[in-house]
């Protein structure tokens, strides 16, 4: 969860607790939740210690009268508080038989006062034919606190009852301050599979963003994906909403995880919606992913928007000052993501493009080396070329033995690659003429073997392309006397001769 959602379901229980509106508590907004939650418990602490001594006496009581009896001493005598107060001290068995004789709505007001901690066993041991009338009024009264603190002390089949029992928005805003969020994803895997991409359908008219998007962050990866799609489904007016709630909210980084696992043609349709074009959301989006590393959902949605509002978006990226750009470098470096980025990069105008190039991340000779393999791997040497062009000479002259140093099937699909297009060969022979002679020896070696397809490549565009034959012509002598000698093996000379006559 976000420190900003995690505080704000802090200070719901903190108001719950000692019974304040929670925009009373507003103040503590900035606070963390860490400390937010230390309060809370030591308040709790400090109101159920005192008079421990004294309601044991009152739980050692009950155990020696009939069921019954003491159903009716709590609620005619005790009340609501007290019996919450010493139902800890209470044995399991005897609590469940005095609360199958109370009605419901008492039992309810006792549930509000206890302290899950205290009672683990007793709840543990509810039957469903409690749990389901006790959850319905439970959620009629709005108590969602008071249920998000009882889930890491109940049965599955109870879980389930409680969850059948409450709407869509008593889930959501139950889910939201959950004490126990680790066991929320097996929870929710007990509903019916159709309930719960219509929570999320709902979201939007709930007015529950934010909880619907911290409850996304808190599934698997398996269950989310799904869901993330649910989300993307929705009408354009939704996905509007949904933007408007997350920037208000400035939940960015919860709304990115969610973009980030959905299918790639789900991604699309929601980075068509004309809400993500805006100049100011785009900043924030971005802003957001910088701040908390989160470039590995940011830039599939980078890539999904259309070509004009992505040229906004990666200008936008190359505006970071260069130590957001290192941590870019190092976070696509470690996550294997140059093929989401070079098509980032080859979106910028210009001048942004080589102001970024200027950054030292992008003249590591890892992060080169990278670079190129990923291009040659992935058949984005259209989108690295851009990048090759505004690179300083220094750092542009180690790329030819960063090629030179591919292997052999990375290299043809490279060189194939830059036939099929000028703006790519030109800067491939730019390439090769830089070699040295040791590099362009390996070059024309690969030619000249009888295990290597180079030469019937290069051939085939001399002789087919009259556009690339004309660039072929600036190849270095020795690359040019081994398409020849090629010819020869292949006995393609005379139609080789023929191309360039």
């Amino acid at each position: 969860m976000s420190q900003r959602l995690e505080t704000s379901a802090e200070i719901l229980k903190l108001a719950r607790l000692v019974e304040q509106d929670p925009d009373q508590l507003g103040f503590l907004d900035s606070v963390s939740p860490a400390e937010l939650r230390a309060l809370r418990e030591g308040v709790t602490n400090t109101i159920f210690d005192a008079g421990a001594q004294s309601l044991k006496r009152v739980a050692a009581g009950a155990k020696l009268l009939p069921s019954p009896l003491v159903a009716a001493i709590a609620l005619k005598s005790f009340g609501a508080l007290l019996c919450a107060r010493a139902a800890g001290a209470v044995d399991p068995g005897k609590a469940i038989d005095v609360a199958k004789r109370l009605p419901a709505d008492f039992l309810v007001d006792v549930t509000i006062q206890l302290d899950p901690r205290r009672v683990a066993k007793i709840i543990g041991q509810v039957p469903q034919e409690l749990v389901v009338p006790v959850a319905a009024e439970l959620g009629r009264r709005e108590e969602h606190v008071t249920m998000g603190r009882f889930l890491a002390y109940v049965p599955d089949s109870a879980v389930v009852a409680a969850m059948t029992a409450l709407s869509d928005e008593a889930l959501l805003r139950t889910a939201f301050v959950l004490e126990h969020k680790d066991r929320l994803d097996h929870a929710l895997g007990l509903l019916p599979p159709e309930r719960l991409p219509g929570i999320f359908a709902n979201a939007s008219q709930l007015g529950l963003w934010p909880e619907a998007l911290d409850l996304l962050e808190h599934l698997s990866q398996a269950r989310r994906g799904p869901i993330a799609d649910v989300v993307a489904e929705q009408p354009v007016e939704v996905i509007e909403d949904l933007v408007s709630a997350v920037s208000a909210a400035r939940i960015w980084e919860n709304l990115l995880p969610v973009v980030g696992v959905m299918s790639d043609a789900h991604r699309l349709r929601l980075a068509a919606v004309p809400a993500f074009h805006e100049p100011t959301v785009l900043g924030e989006i971005i802003e957001a992913a910088a701040v908390a590393s989160q470039w590995a959902d940011l830039l599939p949605l980078i890539d999904a928007l259309p070509d004009e509002v992505r040229s906004l978006a990666a200008d936008r990226v190359a505006a970071l000052d260069e130590k957001a750009v290192a941590e870019l470098v190092a976070a696509v470096s470690s996550n294997e993501l140059w093929p989401r980025l070079l098509p980032v990069v080859r979106s910028m105008s210009e001048g942004s493009r080589t102001a970024m190039a200027a950054m030292a991340p992008f003249h590591q000779d890892e992060v080169l080396r990278e670079i190129v393999v990923a291009a040659a791997t992935s058949g984005l040497w259209v989108d690295l070329v851009p990048l090759l062009r505004v690179l300083p000479d220094p750092v542009f002259a180690k790329i030819p033995d960063l090629v030179v140093a591919l292997p052999l099937d990375l290299l043809t699909a490279l060189i194939t690659e830059a036939l099929e297009a000028l703006e790519i060969l030109e800067p491939f022979i730019d390439i090769l003429n830089r070699m040295d002679a040791a590099s362009l020896d390996h070059i024309v070696g690969l030619i000249d073997s009888d295990l290597a397809t180079l030469g019937e490549i290069l051939i085939a565009a001399v002789i087919e392309r009259p556009d690339v034959r004309r660039v072929l012509g600036q190849l270095p002598p020795d690359v040019l006397d081994a398409i020849d000698r090629a010819a020869d093996r292949l006995g393609l000379r005379a139609d080789l001769d023929k191309a360039r006559a």
